[in-house]
């Protein structure tokens, strides 16, 4: 044989099934040339080892699938052809992968599975044209197999040719036994004819007063009726043959019709799958960037609630600040008030502080009159002056010792040095600043 044939099977799922479909393929291809993985391997063969040299020399595997073969698990509950070392699976994917012609063989009423239920490595299986076997359609179905493995393996069906063949025989044996092809000795045999009749013949043709011409005539007819039903018999045969290779030729193109039809339903199936998988895409990634859209906006909108918190209290913080620094400065106005002392009475307003008086507020005419004796340059012109509120002002010069408390207490910087003492002596070496800085 051009190739050998490989019967894929899972051992809980079609065990019994594919033994019977192994046997069968045996009796007509020949033992040594079916693989069966449980028959034919030694004790001790490394099973991947045989696997890769029985599918080196393979040429058509056939995929026996039954209801349970795309659900069995194992002892861990996982779906064995999940896993990626499952041995049926394996040898699917390595049989697809080097291009060997595959043939699903679907028995005990299953259906071939969807292409989303396979692994990858195994969607390419549903493209395959599938063969249904049945108990009680077993050997017409599996002839019908064993043809097309046979036409797969490179040897094409004969049978019509050779049942012409035999036709032509049948119908040339009738002719000459209706007498339209003679046969040497048949009328010596017969005695049919009288140049050939042994003296037997003759005495027993005499006995009984056999006409020779009517004997001949009878003879003719007898031949004529053979011809005739020979002639019937292989038309009918002619028609029977023909009607053979009219039902074999409508099987064929029925069954190219439905593989173009499983074809084109398996593409579709494919692109609907493809389309099914970009569409779920989209939609993921839509909703991906709709919730990432919705978490920001939630994100944003909780921030600025914050930041809007924030400055609502900042505000009202500022509001509390302003209104208790307006109640601080009130309460000072309100205790200065308190504290100014009377017109016409000194204060101090600390112990180291000078002492002060206070000049009420009015009106004065300021400078002297040109008239006035000993009346300076500088006196003049007079004008009115006007004092809007109470005011104080020191009695005396600020002495040394007032001003040294401005500096040990932080408010005043300059230090001025004298030769002339210090204490209550007035102070003396400071600018027009430093005075503003000890005020």
């Amino acid at each position: 044989m051009a190739g050998k044939i490989f019967v894929n099977y899972r051992r809980d799922d079609s065990a019994s099934q594919a033994l019977n479909v192994a046997q069968y393929l045996e009796r007509e291809f020949g033992g040594s040339n079916v693989f069966l993985d449980i028959d034919r391997m030694r004790a001790g063969q490394k099973f991947p080892k045989v696997l890769e040299e029985r599918l080196s020399v393979s040429k058509v595997m056939l995929v026996v699938i039954g209801p349970a073969w795309l659900t069995v698990t194992n002892d861990a509950g996982q779906r064995r052809l999940d896993d990626p070392e499952d041995w049926v699976r394996l040898e699917i994917g390595s049989a697809l992968a080097r291009g060997i012609a595959i043939i699903p063989v679907l028995v005990s009423g299953a259906s071939l599975p969807k292409r989303a239920d396979l692994p990858d490595d195994l969607k390419p299986l549903v493209e395959h044209h599938v063969a249904t076997v049945t108990t009680n359609g077993f050997r017409n179905e599996m002839a019908g197999l064993a043809r097309d493995i046979r036409e797969l393996l490179g040897g094409r069906r004969r049978w019509p040719l050779a049942a012409a063949a035999a036709g032509v025989v049948v119908a040339a044996g009738l002719a000459m036994y209706a007498g339209l092809i003679p046969l040497p000795g048949l009328a010596s045999l017969t005695g049919s004819d009288p140049a050939h009749r042994t003296p037997e013949q003759t005495a027993t043709a005499k006995r009984a007063g056999s006409d020779p011409s009517s004997e001949s005539a009878t003879a003719a007819n007898t031949i004529e009726d053979n011809r005739k039903t020979a002639a019937a018999a292989a038309e009918k045969e002619r028609q029977r043959l023909a009607t053979l290779a009219a039902d074999e030729e409508r099987k064929r193109q029925t069954d190219e019709a439905a593989e173009r039809q499983r074809i084109a339903a398996a593409k579709a199936e494919a692109e609907a799958a493809a389309k099914a998988d970009e569409n779920r895409k989209q939609a993921e990634a839509a909703a991906k960037e709709k919730t990432e859209r919705e978490a920001a906006d939630k994100a944003a909108k909780e921030k600025a609630e914050r930041d809007a918190a924030n400055a609502e209290k900042q505000r009202v913080a500022m509001l509390a600040a302003e209104d208790e620094k307006k109640r601080a400065e009130a309460a000072e106005a309100a205790r200065k008030a308190a504290a100014v002392p009377e017109i016409g009475k000194s204060f101090r307003d600390c112990p180291e502080c000078p002492e002060m008086g206070v000049v009420p507020a009015g009106e004065f005419t300021m400078g002297s009159p040109e008239s006035e004796e000993g009346h300076g340059g500088d006196e003049g012109p007079q004008h009115r002056v006007t004092i809007g509120k109470p005011f104080a002002v020191g009695k005396y010069e600020v002495t040394f010792a007032e001003w040294d408390a401005c500096v040990a207490a932080g408010g005043c910087k300059q230090k001025p040095e004298t030769e002339w003492g210090r204490g209550r002596q007035p102070v003396m070496g400071v600018s027009w600043d430093d005075a503003k800085q000890y005020v």
